[in-house]
């Protein structure tokens, strides 16, 4: 019995491994997207006219309705990005514990 729940720490451990890695990758997306929009909201704020981009037509589009999408852009992707990083906190923590408990049993 012992060696089974050292066996299913073991798949749980490598599983949290699994998921980490690919939330950090979607953690690193994000942060791409997030200095994407932080960078067009810094062009968009020095120039007089924007344009947006609708399928294959070219837009003229108020300055100020400009801004303020690219804020909320940004204000959704800040929040993305703190879920996330509240997950790997979870997962860090959980992968931690059970790395611990693995290598207690190990000693005993």
């Amino acid at each position: 019995m012992i060696k089974m729940d050292k066996h299913e720490a073991l798949h749980k451990i490598q599983e949290l491994e699994q998921n980490l890695q690919s939330l950090l990758q979607q953690k690193n997306n994000i942060i791409l997207q997030k200095q994407e929009v932080e960078s067009a909201l810094k062009e968009v704020e020095k120039t007089n006219t924007t344009y947006k981009i609708i399928y294959n037509v070219m837009i003229k589009k108020e300055k100020e309705e400009t801004i303020k999408e690219l804020k909320e852009q940004l204000e959704l992707i800040t929040f993305r990005l703190n879920t996330l990083e509240k997950q790997e906190e979870n997962y860090k923590k959980e992968l931690e514990e059970l790395q611990k408990k693995v290598i207690e049993e190990n000693k005993q």
